[in-house]
């Protein structure tokens, strides 16, 4: 896929946007966090605490038998909101090796996810990637779950620091860089590969702390006329559902409209359309491009600014309500628990995503009630969850084993797991949904 010096795209660097004072990222020691104190966004001190998660375990740091014998590294967790632009984010930074060198989420284990990033890539290659020399760069591309669907509809290319995911991309055609995305890496980018039409990223952009690296990668590789595509949890969505466990050492940053239209309009660019899209509970997907581009804004932007403005994400009342729902919701599920346990009742977990883990840590659900938790991704079978320890099997096991009921971790798939565990609840089992709110079906 590498093009030769002789065969690039004749392309246009942007002039760098206006002149600004760069966020500096929060840098921790190896193996352990360090507190941010400026909003990532627009860098204001006037950040205000409303739901403090306690001291927890990487959530995706998923536990051997041997590393049950060591201590385990547990870091503060709480969410905040910028006073001046409305980012929610987490403060304290944990060191990027320790969460992304060798990971344990691969999107192409969901079925849903998988069904979702191919129709990203058609719209992808309909609407912008209409020539096939155009290149499109990923952005954290996991194991190539997009990607892999435009080989040989246009040039590709992913960078993705985790070791382990780029092997499983590459065997599916899509040439991955195993190294994190920022401004030096973005040039070397354009230098092999020539400018890009569309720079994607999926479930990342909220993950990192230095977002301003980030935007200014961005500006190096995107060609004048191409666009920045981004999808990211939406915190309007936190409100709505409750959906707390979301929030992880990983998920740095709950988007709203607003904090991304300030950052993107430090980097010279605009929002040209915004969409809300049902992936992880309600996410945004967000497309961007140069101020001086021609894209006209699409009326789908108006509409989310003003739909934003009505849910009163400027009172500090809204996100402590938040955390008082939080608090009661947890209480409510535990208790359910614990009278079910009390009657004699068998109780496992259904998935092992990252937010399972925040929730089961936050709430106290460990092994005294809940047996095991069954998954189907590979690298987490025979492996226990953080902080509580339970262990994780095939749902091969519910062919045989019957208990009582399953706490649905995995709740923003719930549709397509109760129509998949049908003969399962058939048999008499049931699913305990957490979130939206708290219900056996």
């Amino acid at each position: 896929m590498q093009k030769d010096s002789n065969d690039m795209p004749s392309t246009t660097v942007a002039a760098p946007a206006k002149t600004m004072t760069r966020i500096k990222p929060v840098v921790p020691p190896k193996g352990g966090s360090a507190k941010r104190t400026v909003c990532r966004t627009c860098g204001s001190p006037d950040l205000h605490l409303f739901l403090d998660l306690g001291v927890t375990p990487m959530a995706n740091a998923f536990l051997t038998e041997d590393d049950l014998r060591k201590p385990e590294p547990k870091f503060p967790l709480s969410a905040h909101y910028c006073g001046n632009c409305g980012l929610v984010q987490v403060l304290d930074v944990v060191d990027p090796s320790l969460l992304f060198s060798h990971y344990t989420y691969f999107s192409s284990a969901s079925k849903p996810m998988v069904d979702h990033f191919a129709e990203v890539a058609a719209d992808l290659h309909k609407t912008y990637l209409t020539d096939p020399g155009d290149l499109i760069l990923e952005i954290g591309s996991n194991d190539g779950i997009m990607l892999k669907n435009l080989v040989g509809k246009s040039r590709l290319v992913g960078i993705d620091p985790a070791d382990n995911i780029a092997d499983i991309a590459a065997k599916n055609g899509v040439t991955t860089i195993p190294r994190f995305f920022n401004p030096h890496n973005a040039s070397m980018i354009r230098e092999l590969f020539g400018g890009a039409k569309v720079v994607f990223a999926a479930n990342c952009f909220a993950h990192i702390d230095d977002i301003d690296g980030i935007m200014e990668g961005v500006t190096k590789v995107l060609d004048d006329d191409g666009v920045f595509v981004f999808e990211n949890h939406r915190f309007t969505d936190m409100v709505k559902s409750k959906c707390f466990d979301q929030i992880y050492h990983e998920h740095l940053c709950f988007y709203t409209l607003r904090p991304i239209e300030h950052l993107m309009d430090r980097f010279g660019m605009r929002v040209i359309d915004a969409r809300t899209i049902p992936t992880h509970g309600e996410s945004f997907q967000i497309h961007a491009a140069r101020k001086g581009s021609s894209y006209a804004e699409k009326p789908s932007v108006a509409k989310v600014r003003a739909e934003e403005a009505g849910m009163g994400l400027n009172d500090p009342k809204t996100y402590t309500k938040l955390a008082k729902e939080v608090d009661e919701l947890c209480k409510a599920m535990v208790k359910m628990l614990k009278d079910f346990k009390a009657q004699g009742k068998r109780i496992i977990g259904y998935g092992a995503p990252g937010k399972g883990n925040t929730l089961l840590n936050y709430c106290g659900i460990d092994g005294s009630i809940l047996e095991y938790v069954v998954d189907t991704t590979p690298i987490k079978q025979g492996r226990y969850t953080p902080g509580t320890h339970i262990p994780i099997r095939s749902p091969e096991v519910l062919k045989t084993d019957t208990p009582d009921y399953c706490l649905l971790l995995s709740w923003n798939y719930a549709d397509a797991i109760l129509k998949k565990e049908e003969p399962l609840r058939k048999r008499g089992v049931k699913f305990i949904l957490p979130v939206p709110r708290l219900e056996v079906v």
